[in-house]
């Protein structure tokens, strides 16, 4: 498509998931001021996340990309109060952008699970106050000789409730890990999630733990072997694959590398909040319950993202690159 064209998508993106001045309402529906949207679409709940990928007619792929608005379910136009319109004209634009309804479910967060040592990446693992989530792969801080684990906040801090040197067990609590020789590491760093009803502001779920004892952990990702670096290189179309605790190893095709969504995560004052996240990689389904944390990789093994959330019909991953640049990190690329 013309690269002007892909500007005025991303325009109308950022338009529609940006609330105006003293917005309110549910922050998934982050859009225009009421007098600007009167059939007021963007607040439906059954909207799940917004994207730009290719028009699906039929289940066929056209060639017409669009503005993607991602739903729980289609349901008939007689049972939707303010249906999402074909095409939008917004403010500053100078042509409109063609619409397109998606049904993928409902995004919601995301088991290898026998205890292994050494520890290699894609087994189950957790903090001792999680089910279960999958070791992503080992990292360390830039210049440090250090061994962390990385995974999802959700997985290794209890997604920010945890305190630091909390243990993280493998096997995982729900893979019967509740042995003082199931620790494998600590709870070193998370990257704090940003609440609110009316933005996008988070780009990761990720924390690192610190490794005990680094006889006790590889980096060799079972069935894949040391990752070979990474990539930032995404496009929709592309065969991403993880390693993950629940479904071992597995193959995607990714979207939408342009997808927001928004989740109710627990916050460290108790109760829980919206926390919108930018930036997403959306991809088909590959994923299950307890993969969350995996890292994905492209066809020449570098890791271009981290697992963390999905739908029934989906799997959704965050950049690795921003997960890097969030933790002061790098990927350990050499066999230990």
């Amino acid at each position: 498509m013309a690269k002007n064209d892909l500007q005025n998508l991303r325009r109308a993106l950022d338009l529609v998931t940006t609330p105006p001045p003293e917005a309110g309402g549910d922050f998934r529906l982050m859009g225009l001021a009421a007098e600007e949207h009167p059939s007021s679409w963007t607040t439906d709940p059954n909207i799940q996340g917004f994207g730009i990928a290719e028009r699906i007619s039929k289940g066929k792929k056209l060639d017409e990309v669009a503005l993607k608005v991602y739903v729980e379910r289609k349901l008939p136009l007689g049972k939707v109060d303010a249906p999402i319109p074909p095409q939008i004209m917004l403010p500053g634009m100078k042509e409109p952008v063609p619409t397109d309804v998606h049904e993928i479910g409902k995004v919601q967060l995301e088991a290898n699970t026998s205890r292994h040592r050494p520890a290699m990446p894609g087994c189950g693992l957790g903090h001792f106050d999680v089910t279960a989530g999958t070791f992503g792969c080992l990292v360390r801080k830039k210049g440090k000789p250090e061994l962390y684990v990385l995974s999802n906040s959700h997985v290794l801090a209890n997604s920010g409730t945890g305190k630091k040197g909390d243990v993280v067990l493998q096997s995982a609590v729900f893979d019967g890990g509740l042995q003082p020789a199931d620790v494998l590491c600590e709870l070193a760093e998370w990257v704090p999630f940003k609440f609110g009803d009316s933005t996008f502001d988070n780009l990761v779920d990720a924390a690192i733990a610190l490794v005990k004892n680094p006889k006790e952990v590889t980096s060799a990702v079972s069935l894949i072997g040391v990752p070979k670096g990474i990539s930032k290189n995404l496009r929709r179309g592309m065969k991403v694959k993880k390693v993950g605790r629940t479904t071992d190893l597995t193959t995607g095709e990714i979207t939408d590398v342009d997808f927001r969504t928004a989740l109710s995560y627990p916050k460290p004052e108790g109760g829980e909040g919206n926390v919108g996240l930018r930036d997403q990689v959306l991809c088909s389904r590959f994923t299950a319950g307890g993969d969350s944390g995996a890292a994905v990789f492209n066809s020449q093994n570098q890791i271009v993202g981290l697992h963390f959330a999905g739908t029934p019909s989906t799997s959704i991953f965050n950049r690795i690159t921003n997960v890097l640049d969030a933790l002061g990190i790098e990927i350990v690329t050499q066999a230990i």
